[in-house]
């Protein structure tokens, strides 16, 4: 049965990045809207990848380190039916979370956390409303954290995307149950 539910998000997934533009990190150099803080390095890898040849390597030597990507392109007419959606290689399983802000500008307008309790791919996502959106919200950029407690942390991120149909993140949640919302 699990096997089956996996397949089935593999294959929901598969559909919805088809349809949305995803950031599946297959150019030559990492795009400029992706920066990491001064306690990361951003890497372009083959190491690890979910689609196509290679995926973005996020290290990180302190644990209040942060990922961050700015594009207003990416969220134009994004509103609370719509979902974002990352695949994500975790190495070393952590019981602490990693928390996702929504930025307009740099100021958090939206924030929901992940658990990091697993090792390989999982797919992290939830739709807008499910984190809170409020009408009239406008996104423009969102920052991942660290799971606090992860020192010299690595995690891979491929098929970033952050407008979704939300029929794909509805089967991935109920699949996964991975997502909390930041009261």
């Amino acid at each position: 049965m699990k096997t089956l539910a996996t397949l089935l998000v593999i294959t929901i997934m598969g559909s919805a990045f088809a349809f949305a533009e995803d950031f599946n990190f297959e150019e030559a150099i990492l795009f400029p809207s992706w920066r990491g803080d001064r306690n990361s390095t951003l890497e372009l890898t083959g190491e690890r990848y979910k689609s196509g040849c290679q995926s973005l390597r996020w290290s990180w030597k302190k644990n209040d380190a942060t990922l961050t990507f700015h594009g207003e392109d990416a969220f134009a007419g994004v509103n609370g039916n719509n979902a974002f959606g990352l695949w994500v290689y975790n190495e070393k399983p952590s019981t602490a979370p990693m928390y996702a802000e929504f930025l307009k500008g740099e100021k958090v307008v939206l924030s929901c956390w992940f658990w990091m309790d697993y090792r390989g791919w999982r797919s992290l996502g939830a739709t807008y409303e499910q984190i809170g959106w409020k009408r009239g919200t406008t996104i423009d950029g969102v920052r991942l954290r660290a799971p606090k407690g992860m020192e010299n942390g690595r995690l891979y991120v491929d098929c970033a995307n952050f407008k979704l149909p939300p029929a794909a993140w509805h089967a991935v949640i109920r699949c996964h149950g991975s997502i909390k919302r930041m009261v």
